[in-house]
């Protein structure tokens, strides 16, 4: 039997920072945490340096850094953590993160997601509508003859 992360909600697949930094504290790159706000008046984006996520959805990760405060034009970051870089296989069976999204609950969750494990056996897709996911199998599906 092997285990799937979905999302079950509309939105789309994510994980919280604290999930991500749980994660990453398994593979151990140093990190740093930022969180960022919107200054429209300047049309820039400032990041301040934090101590802790504190399960902050603005919270990014990096490896980098930049000091107590980060001003940036389009959201880039240097050194910003993407998950994907930092898993091998999918991300979608992961047993660590399987293990943390069970372990958190809905901290794990991402600002647009609410993500579950299902329980599958042999093949499976992930099928989506707007972000809200669902599992089928062949048995899963209804057949027309």
């Amino acid at each position: 039997m092997k285990e799937v992360l979905y999302n079950v909600c509309y939105g789309g697949f994510g994980f919280s920072p604290l999930a991500i930094k749980k994660y990453l504290e398994i593979i151990k790159p140093e990190l740093k945490v930022y969180a960022y706000k919107e200054n429209y008046e300047f049309d820039e984006i400032i990041y301040t340096k934090e101590n802790d996520i504190q399960n902050n959805p603005k919270a990014i990760l990096t490896t980098k850094d930049l000091g107590d405060k980060y001003v940036s034009k389009n959201y880039t970051l240097p050194g910003r953590i993407y998950l994907e870089n930092y898993c091998h296989g999918s991300i979608r069976t992961n047993e660590n993160l399987i293990k943390i999204v069970k372990e958190l609950g809905d901290a794990a969750n991402g600002a647009y997601s609410k993500l579950a494990v299902a329980q599958v056996e042999g093949k499976y897709r992930i099928c989506e509508y707007d972000g809200y996911e669902w599992v089928e199998t062949p048995e899963s599906i209804e057949w027309e003859e």
